[in-house]
């Protein structure tokens, strides 16, 4: 199989709705010749059954690796590893929908680094709160956007632990899935970004 050129970090709460979200673009032909195989799906983790709350995952796949879950349902390839350094040189466009703070700098300190037609889509949520950033960010915003820990490896789960503990579903990842894909599909165009999200509820 080719190597893959674009690179899927995360496929949890985020991650696996954008990889559904994906798969459907492909198979109507959105991203013209690009194929499934094009992508490949990096998580080192295994679904676990709170995931499926608000993860894309049936309770039928506890305990199974999500990469692999994600390749197989969308003819992916899969990496069940944690992104980083070692993997960062490898691809050209990034698909971020990670948990820790440190995949993230990496990403962005390369692209900025390097440019040469490198672009990511970084999908982040956090209970009913989502944001979108690209490698039009400037770095140091983008690195203060990541806290104090900018190295950290340490998850934290797009649900807050507070709604967890009262059983409440958020739906900002579902956000960050949707206005990510909406992102990714702007770059493939040429299209540019929006200046601001603009949401109205009348």
């Amino acid at each position: 199989m080719a190597n893959p050129y674009y690179a899927i970090i995360g496929a949890g709460g985020i991650g696996s709705h954008f990889c559904r979200l994906l798969h459907r673009m492909l198979t109507h032909h959105q991203f013209g010749a690009v194929k499934p195989e094009d992508f490949i799906v990096f998580d080192f983790d295994v679904v676990e059954f709170k995931n499926t709350k608000w993860q894309d995952y049936t309770q039928e796949e506890v305990g199974n690796p999500k990469a692999i879950l994600m390749a197989e349902r969308y003819g992916f390839q899969a990496a069940v590893k944690r992104f980083g350094q070692v993997e960062v040189a490898d691809y050209q466009k990034y698909l971020i929908a990670a948990d820790n703070p440190g995949v993230r700098r990496i990403i962005f300190e390369h692209v900025a680094a390097l440019g040469d037609n490198k672009t990511f889509v970084d999908m982040r949520a956090e209970g009913d709160v989502y944001a979108i950033f690209t490698e039009r960010t400037p770095l140091d915003s983008l690195l203060a956007s990541l806290g104090e820990d900018k190295d950290s490896t340490k998850g934290v789960s797009c649900q807050r632990f507070a709604d967890q503990e009262r059983n409440v579903i958020q739906l900002g990842n579902w956000f960050a899935a949707t206005m990510g894909m909406d992102t990714f599909l702007r770059q493939a165009r040429n299209i540019p970004y929006p200046a601001q999200l603009v949401r109205a509820i009348i």
